[in-house]
């Protein structure tokens, strides 16, 4: 398959919106396995990097490095098969648990954190009755989960479409 290194890029016509509802979820899964780069020295005509500590615990680093290596063991046997297919296509799956997740897999996910500007996890909602007792706490953790679909798909457990359920949500909080 001839690609870019990359799904997309947000200026492009090619940008898939649908991305925008999981994408610390589908970044997660090409997390390295070593810290942040701080920056690069110069060692013996060599740049190498300077890496802070892992930010995940040995937990969430083993959960993305068999995503890892089930994507690997993947694209082998399907290359065995030789079957082309599009760019499109090999996204649909991604795309399905990322806007459509049933219980289960929320639950792979829900306690696994994610660092963007702070570290939160994907979706790890408290109960409706916590919620409906502390309003404030729901906008909190809401605002604060890495995958909202998820977080709503946890906490209310229905068969709704959450994405659709962003759009008019964030709809109403960009005007």
């Amino acid at each position: 398959m001839k690609t870019q290194s990359y799904l997309f890029d947000y200026t492009s016509k090619n940008y898939n919106e649908e991305i925008r509802f999981f994408l610390n979820l589908f970044e997660s899964f090409f997390l390295a396995q070593h810290g942040t780069t701080i920056k690069y020295k110069n060692g013996n005509d060599l740049f190498e990097p300077i890496l802070e500590d892992l930010e995940y615990s040995e937990k969430e680093s083993k959960v993305f490095k068999n995503i890892q290596k089930g994507a690997i063991y993947f694209i082998k046997d399907y290359q065995k098969i030789n079957i082309d297919f599009s760019v499109s296509t090999s996204f649909e799956n991604l795309k399905r648990l990322g806007i459509e997740p049933n219980l289960k897999d929320v639950k792979l996910f829900e306690k696994i954190s994610y660092l963007e500007t702070s570290k939160n996890a994907f979706a790890n909602p408290k109960s409706i009755i916590f919620y409906l007792l502390n309003p404030k706490k729901l906008y909190i953790d809401f605002s604060n989960s890495s995958w909202k679909i998820g977080f709503l798909k946890k906490l209310l457990k229905l068969k709704l479409n959450y994405q659709k359920i962003l759009k008019v949500i964030y709809s109403k909080l960009e005007k």
